[in-house]
């Protein structure tokens, strides 16, 4: 119980880092943490890095990795698609040059192996379920946006990047390393980890719109 009353700790922590600057440096700071999210995600995930909660391996991924689809979300709910774009490959760059030194560490240190090319592979696979999990997400809620308010476009946004990622990475990162025997778990800890941020994601949302109308009263 109490490492998953510090999980959500964490989660509602990290969130809340979204806040800092927002009203002058707003996109800087949703820069650093879309691209800590998004690359760390793939270091710090639950068959690492286990959170033993109620018998169940949750891992700080599911956060950290929605935090990076709430950065991209916020940039095309708040100004347009193409910063949206912007901000979700330079990330998604991030992992490929983090990919890419963890690969030379890896040949340097211990040689031509197995291992560090399965390691460098399973980067890659996470680089392209981000592509097209962030593709599909940003056409779909960039429509939604003059429909749905920015509430419901964020919660429908981080679902539909939820489940385009899990599909294209579980399924070729099986095919790549095989079954692992707690698959189940990991992807019922990771959904719920997941939906955990985004009642995060909606919360700081509300709390931007917030600064937002403040500022908006100063000026008035």
């Amino acid at each position: 119980m109490l490492n998953f009353v510090l999980f959500l700790l964490f989660g509602l922590g990290i969130f809340s880092l979204s806040l800092i600057g927002y009203k002058n440096y707003r996109s800087t700071t949703l820069y650093a943490l879309a691209i800590g999210g998004v690359v760390n995600a793939n270091f710090f995930h639950a068959s690492a890095y286990p959170i033993n909660c109620f018998g169940l391996p949750f891992g700080i991924d599911s956060i950290i990795y929605t935090l990076f689809a709430f950065c991209t979300l916020v940039m095309l709910l708040k100004e347009n698609k193409k910063s949206a774009y912007l901000l979700a490959f330079s990330s998604i760059i991030a992992i490929l040059f983090s990919a890419a030194m963890q690969l030379f560490a890896d040949l340097f240190s211990q040689g031509n192996s197995k291992t560090a090319w399965m390691t460098f592979i399973s980067f890659c696979i996470s680089i392209v379920a981000s592509i097209v999990a962030v593709l599909g997400t940003v056409e779909v809620v960039d429509r939604l946006k003059t429909r749905l308010n920015q509430y419901l476009c964020m919660a429908v946004g981080i679902i539909i990047i939820m489940l385009l990622n899990s599909g294209i990475y579980y399924p070729l990162s099986i095919i790549v390393n095989g079954v692992t025997d707690n698959i189940g778990e990991l992807l019922i800890t990771s959904f719920v980890g997941r939906l955990i941020a985004v009642l995060y994601s909606i919360l700081m949302l509300y709390f931007m719109n917030l600064i937002e109308k403040s500022i908006a009263n100063k000026k008035s």
